[in-house]
């Protein structure tokens, strides 16, 4: 490790009666507290209350999962990474930098609630391969995400129920995998390596009018709930899919390119 530069820079500031910046700390979940709740102290490896200079991390579920709660979390930043989950129960905000999807997993256990991470966005990390990050809503819920995309990492839809994104996500350049249930984005993926791949199980509502650049079928299904609206995107059919329409969907259409062997 290279410490010359650290070293002159600390004996500089120290010449000229200054005092370095203090580096953030990462702080990790331990689930050490008397419950679950992501605000208290005992679950944090600092012991400590929630700090606005810290950032946090959430790695492991052992000895219980971490939990959400109506309280904004004050924390510099949150990352949901691999090995660790967060359970989604009450609507609630992540403030300052956001929130990074690191390959672990948000369980919804309570329906129409709401994460926003408005400020910092939500950040999805290239890590834990094709799945990347999962997101699972089960059978009667319905959970919605307010917070722009980036990143090249994956994100995998599980569960019965209803996942929506209601943000432009300009950057994001990575594949929303849905393996169940259904998702409804409210807003573009513009950048020329976004994907969403459907699997068996898996419908995208293009009820607010998309445009997704690549979407592959792989044995899901497009669907329109409401409204006449369109879905502007290149489109691999890789096994038998499905279209359907229906209600106020009568007027829905597929505009750009059919390619495949499905």
């Amino acid at each position: 490790m290279r410490t010359t530069g650290t070293r002159n820079t600390a004996l500089l500031m120290g010449f000229l009666g200054l005092s370095m910046p203090a580096l953030a700390a990462i702080v990790t979940w331990d689930g050490g507290g008397a419950n679950s709740d992501w605000l208290t102290a005992g679950n944090w490896s600092d012991d400590a209350a929630v700090n606005p200079a810290n950032d946090y991390a959430i790695a492991t579920s052992s000895p219980r999962a971490a939990t959400n709660s109506p309280t904004a979390f004050p924390g510099k930043s949150l990352a949901v990474s691999m090995g660790g989950q967060l359970a989604w129960k009450d609507t609630s905000i992540i403030g300052q930098n956001g929130l990074a999807l690191d390959g672990g997993t948000i369980l919804v256990v309570v329906n129409n609630k709401i994460l926003t991470s408005t400020n910092g966005g939500i950040t999805v990390n290239n890590v834990n391969g094709a799945t990347g990050t999962t997101i699972d809503v089960g059978s009667g819920l319905a959970f919605t995400m307010i917070g722009a995309l980036s990143g090249s990492g994956a994100v995998t839809k599980t569960g019965a129920g209803i996942l929506t994104i209601m943000s432009n996500s300009p950057s994001y350049s990575g594949n929303i995998v849905v393996s169940d249930g259904l998702f409804n984005p409210a807003g573009y993926l513009s950048n020329s390596t976004a994907t969403v791949t459907l699997n068996t199980g898996g419908s995208l509502d293009v009820q607010n009018g998309l445009y997704i650049p690549n979407v592959t079928l792989n044995g899901g299904a497009i669907t329109n709930s409401a409204g006449s609206k369109s879905l502007v995107a290149n489109i691999t059919v890789q096994s038998t899919s499905y279209l359907a329409g229906g209600g106020a969907a009568a007027g829905a259409g597929l505009q750009g390119t059919l390619s495949g062997s499905g």
